[in-house]
């Protein structure tokens, strides 16, 4: 395979790793968020009826998906001393796949 289709490749995977956290982090009430109350006031992340631990049975699965392009990405940081783009893009992912698990509803 050629480079180019090698980072295009990574690419497509991380897409599709985002993807699939942005929709399995997603909690069953969160559609609700914007609406207004019978008082007047809008419903936010930490206001919606459902309870604040979003730590849900995804969390798991998906940082092994994130795995499959860490583990290449720190041999070719090792091997090379330099930083590919599959390490790059799984250091983005374990951001986003922190924040949408963790971090959004610690400090409801």
């Amino acid at each position: 395979m050629t480079r180019v289709a090698m980072i295009a490749l990574a690419i497509s995977y991380a897409l599709a790793c985002a993807i699939i956290i942005l929709m399995s982090s997603e909690g069953d009430y969160e559609w609700m968020i914007g609406e207004r109350e019978l008082d007047g006031s809008v419903l936010t992340l930490c206001t919606i009826p459902a309870s604040t631990d979003d730590t849900s049975d995804m969390a798991a699965p998906a940082l092994v998906l994130i795995a499959v392009l860490l583990v290449p990405g720190v041999i070719h940081l090792i091997r090379r001393r330099r930083v590919g783009p599959s390490l790059l893009l799984s250091l983005g992912l374990l951001t986003l796949w922190g924040y949408r698990f963790f971090v959004r509803t610690a400090f409801c």
